[in-house]
């Protein structure tokens, strides 16, 4: 019986690892080694656990570091940092970058106003449409001042 009380203790501390993030960049001979079990043990393991119910933990451990995260990012897009500030609108106005290759040494210059404007015409119409829908989503819910709720 102790010995399956150590391997349940190591189970946790394995599930406990993940969590947390302890084990992010390592290889699964490093995680065996770190929790004193072998490969096949660490490989029976991976199998066993509900790994809906970590992804679930993991962010809320991860959740209440966000707003400092969040703030950080604001702080160095305001600096002029490309990076943070391509992530601020991802992360909070649903950006999504794309490219388009054009190839421009056989084209004249009208196909390439065209291409250009064009090209244009699709970012202002999927602007305008993500727009959209972030209205429609957002306070739907809520009365307005001096409406009861249904």
């Amino acid at each position: 019986m102790p010995g399956k009380m150590i391997e349940n203790s190591r189970l946790r501390a394995f599930i406990q690892g993940h969590i947390v993030g302890e084990y992010d960049n390592k290889n699964q001979e490093d995680i065996a080694a770190s929790l004193g079990v072998s490969a096949a043990t660490l490989r029976r393991w991976n199998r066993r656990v509900d790994w809906e119910h970590i992804k679930t933990e993991r962010r809320k451990h991860y959740a209440v570091h966000m707003c400092a995260i969040d703030a950080a990012m604001v702080r160095q897009a305001s600096k002029g940092d490309v990076n943070a500030a391509k992530l601020m609108f991802e992360r909070f106005d649903g950006w999504i970058p794309t490219q388009a290759r054009v190839s421009i040494t056989d084209a004249k210059d009208d196909q390439l106003k065209q291409r250009a404007d064009q090209i244009k015409a699709e970012f202002i119409a999927r602007d305008i449409a993500q727009r959209e829908t972030t209205e429609r989503g957002v306070g739907q819910d809520l009365p307005r001042t001096g409406e009861a709720r249904a």
